[in-house]
């Protein structure tokens, strides 16, 4: 992660909210006026340059012909956008497409009583963790 040590770079290259600006984080993610780093970049914006990550054979068994199931996008999830510090914090297009196609897939099979994903829940949990 990066951003402690300048705030003032990252706050013209990246919103609190989200929005980036000019080169912004260098196609890394930006969150809370913050610029996150993966992939081994540095800098305030993430101008240092990293790896490039090679996963070719887990997104073989992702996207591939065969690809079903859940777990099928777990090892190139990890391999592509996993970052110790801070986890999976964003995906690439294709990856939130068919993550989309999954929940359609099950708000369509679900019961028709159930019209919500416990939005109240999930919002009351993050309040609580905010205390």
């Amino acid at each position: 992660m990066s951003g402690s040590s300048s705030a003032s770079a990252s706050a013209t290259a990246c919103d609190f909210d989200g929005k980036q600006l000019g080169a912004g984080c260098h196609d890394h993610a930006c969150l809370i006026g913050l610029c996150f780093c993966g992939d081994g970049s540095g800098g305030d914006t993430c101008e240092r340059g990293g790896r490039q990550r090679q996963c070719a054979a887990a997104e073989q068994v992702s996207y591939g012909a065969g690809a079903t199931g859940l777990q099928r996008h777990a090892q190139h999830d990890v391999c592509a956008f996993y970052e110790p510090a801070y986890g999976i914090m964003r995906v690439d297009d294709r990856r939130w497409r068919a993550a989309q196609q999954w929940e359609a897939a099950l708000w369509s099979s679900a019961p028709k009583a159930h019209t919500t994903d416990r939005n109240d829940h999930h919002s009351a949990q993050v309040r609580a963790s905010c205390l």
